[in-house]
Parts: C-alpha cells; sequence; structure tokens
C-alpha cells in the first residue's frame, strides 16, 4: 500500500510531557498497523495463486482475486474518510482492526467454514474471494483514519519527520510481506502465514484500544466542501492522476502472473518468490531517494514522464524475457520506474491542489484520498487485465498489449504535464 499525507490542520492543542507521550505511544501503534497492513498485502503474493488454481480458478479468476483487495479498497476509501470526520478516527481505527482480524481468519479456515456451516458455498474459493476484499476495506480504514489521527495529533512542523517513518514502516511491511509469506507457507502450509498474521492483529488490536486517544484529544477537521470537483477541473492534477492509475496498474500485474511463471517454468518454491518480490521492494525503496533528488533539481512532470517511459519499458522487457536473469532485469526496471511516479506525482496533485487557494483552506484530505483512489483503480484493473491478456495471447503478446498503451499513455501525458504546469 503507498504513503498519503492527510489532511492539514492548522490548531493543534498545546501539549505537555505527559501529552506527548501519549502521542508518541499512538504513533508507535500507528506505524506498528501501518507495518502489519502493507505486510499482509504482500504475504500472500508467493502462494494465494497457486492456492487459487488449486481450487479451480483459472489464469482470469487468479487476476480476479488479487483484485478484489483494490476493490475492497477502493470502496472503503470514501466512507472511511467521511466516518472518521464524523465519528473520529479511534472508533474507525478499532472497527478496522476487526475487519483485519475478520479477513485473516477467513483466509485461514476458508476451506473449513463450508464444512462447519455444511452450506453449499462451494470448495472455499468465494470465501477467499470475500477476505480478500475485506482486507481491502481493512487497509482503507487504516490508512485513512490512521494518517488522520497523526495529522491531528502533530503540528505542521513536526510531520514531515513524522511522515518519513510512516514510508519507513510501508517499506519494511512490504518488503517483509512476501518472503516472509513464503516462509510460514513452506514451513506449515496455507492456514500458518494467516494464523501468523492473525496474532499481530490481535496484538495490534490491543495497542489500538489502550493507547490511541478518543476524539476529545484530537481535532476533527470536515472536508472542504466542493473540493473534489474543484481538484478534479484542474487539468495537472487530474492528469497527475492517470499517471499513478497506470502506474500501478502495470506494478499490480506482475502478483498474479509472475508467481506461477517462476513456479511452474523454472521450478521456484514459494520463498524463493518471495524473496524475488522482496528484491523489487529494496529496488523501489532505493529508486525513491534517486527520484526525490530528481523531482528537486528538474520539474516533477518530467521526472513523472522518465517513469511512464520506465514502465513501458519494464513491461517490453518482461513480454520478451526468456531467462530468469532477462525477467529480474524487467522486475528492476518497474522497481525503479514506480518510484519515478509515485513521488513526483504526489509533489504535482499537492502543487496543483494549492493553486489560488488560501493556505489555511488547502483540502489536503481531498487531495491524497483521490490520490489513493487513482493507486486503488490501477490495481483493481491491472491483475485483470495482465492474466486476461496473458491467458489469450500469451505471456510475450500479453505484455506487448500493456506496454504499448502504457507507451503512448506515457508520452501524451508528458507533453501535457510540461505543457501545463
Amino acid at each position: 500500500m503507498s504513503v498519503i499525507p492527510p489532511t492539514d490542520v492548522s490548531a493543534v492543542p498545546v501539549t505537555t510531557p505527559h501529552i506527548e507521550r501519549r502521542h508518541g505511544a499512538a504513533q508507535a501503534v500507528l506505524l506498528g498497523a501501518f507495518v502489519l497492513d502493507t505486510l499482509l498485502y504482500g504475504l500472500v503474493i508467493p502462494f494465494l495463486p497457486g492456492r487459487a488454481q488449486a481450487l479451480g480458478a483459472a489464469p482470469v479468476g487468479v487476476g480476479a482475486l488479487f483484485a478484489t483487495y483494490s476493490a475492497g479498497l477502493l470502496l472503503a476509501t470514501p466512507p472511511s474518510g467521511w466516518l472518521t470526520d464524523r465519528l473520529g478516527a479511534r472508533r474507525i481505527l478499532l472497527v478496522g482492526m476487526l475487519l483485519l482480524l475478520a479477513s485473516t481468519l477467513l483466509f485461514a479456515f476458508a476451506d473449513d467454514i463450508p464444512r462447519w456451516l455444511n452450506a453449499p458455498v462451494g470448495d472455499g474459493l468465494w470465501l477467499l474471494f470475500g477476505a480478500r476484499a475485506a482486507q481491502g476495506m481493512a487497509a482503507a480504514i487504516t490508512w485513512t483514519a490512521g494518517l488522520a489521527l497523526l495529522a491531528q495529533l502533530y503540528p505542521a512542523q513536526k510531520r514531515g519527520a513524522i511522515f518519513a517513518r510512516v514510508g519507513l514502516a510501508t517499506g519494511v511491511g512490504t518488503l517483509i510481506g512476501p518472503p516472509l509469506g513464503g516462509l510460514l507457507y513452506t514451513l506449515g502450509g496455507f492456514r500458518a502465514p494467516f494464523l501468523f498474521a492473525a496474532a499481530l492483529a490481535l496484538l495490534d488490536g490491543v495497542g489500538r484500544i489502550i493507547f490511541l486517544p478518543g476524539k476529545n484529544e484530537a481535532i476533527r477537521v470536515p472536508p472542504e466542501t466542493g473540493a473534489t470537483r474543484s481538484l478534479l477541473a484542474s487539468a495537472p492534477f487530474l492528469i497527475a492522476l492517470v499517471a499513478v492509475v497506470v502506474s500501478d496498474l502495470i506494478l499490480t500485474a506482475l502478483e498474479p502472473t509472475m508467481p506461477p511463471i517462476f513456479s511452474q517454468r523454472y521450478g521456484l518454491t514459494p520463498l524463493i518468490i518471495g524473496v524475488i518480490f522482496g528484491g523489487v521492494v529494496i529496488i523501489f525503496s532505493v529508486a525513491q531517494s534517486l527520484a526525490s533528488v530528481f523531482t528537486r533539481r528538474a520539474r516533477p512532470a518530467v521526472v513523472v514522464g522518465v517513469g511512464l517511459l520506465l514502465t513501458a519499458l519494464g513491461a517490453f522487457l518482461l513480454g520478451d524475457s526468456q531467462t530468469l536473469r532477462a525477467i529480474f532485469i524487467a522486475l528492476g526496471v518497474l522497481g525503479v520506474s514506480l518510484a519515478f511516479v509515485l513521488l513526483p506525482a504526489l509533489e504535482l496533485l499537492t502543487a496543483a491542489g494549492e493553486v489560488g487557494r488560501d493556505p489555511q483552506r488547502v483540502p489536503y484530505g481531498t487531495i491524497y484520498a483521490l490520490y489513493n483512489l487513482a493507486f486503488s483503480f490501477g490495481g483493481l484493473l491491472g491483475p485483470v487485465l495482465a492474466t486476461g491478456g496473458i491467458a489469450l495471447l500469451g505471456q510475450r503478446d500479453g505484455w506487448l498489449a500493456l506496454g504499448t498503451p502504457t507507451l503512448f499513455v506515457a508520452v501524451w501525458l508528458t507533453l501535457a504535464l510540461l505543457r501545463r504546469t
């Protein structure tokens, strides 16, 4: 999952050492929640495609299973923000914890639940879909309410350091998720990773109950009326959102398509597959630093354009890959390309949202909620288009079919951004 800075809050109550300690404990709990969310997202990558196929899912069905996470995230993000503003972040985060625990246990016992209930709900495949959707909904709650609470607890001058820690937390979770899932699956079978994750979810839930402050300790600022409509009327803002959709579409196309290739063609185990995806995350993390430097020294539109061109190149290389070495090179290019799109796109979205507005009235929450929705929409399309295209056309032509429109979109978006920013 991506880091989305939440709504700016100009009025923060005066703090005392006691309150600062309480806020520090809440921050630690929320950082742990972000680690857990991204860990669970990647935990299933090494073995879930094979499990779904064993239950009778076609390649397109495997893609739909992975896309269900983004569907849940996409559907739950707007109501999560609405409820957070009106009920307070703590209540919503507790609901998110329960939903996360339920989804994890549903994954673990998907094969057994139909037998226990003596219900004609198939062999558990549809329960996997339900678990993946619930996992996405829990993520929407965690990121929306969690980041909003951090913004409410800390003044603006401290948020840069806070969000840097959030970025580190997501990197840690994303990095260890796939290899940990592969290891636990190898040691204990399909159920083991989810039982381990359920224990972590319970621990996280205890932390949320004890350390997260109630709404009387946090300021809630409702979103600005008409902010979404005015932001989408800005051409640079809309173009940056499209760039995010395209980038994440290609990234999430890897998740259901590459593990079967690694296991069936090259005989790699789920553990090794998890390590490979962890390597892509390391490349992405390192490339973020480079993207940050280039964004400061060049126009963000130029960096976005380079990232989109690299995305198309990575898709072409992946389609033409006949060896493991060639696949690794293609995955590395895609890891770099994602960093070169997402970071400068955030800069573009922020700048476009600030133009012509009172600094105290900039709708930062709406800006980054739209960014999150764009990321989710790309994740919804990517697995389905990739598995469907590869099933119909084969690996080479399937990735070519994804990479070619990406190339044209990259050129068009780059020229449009350079003209308008």
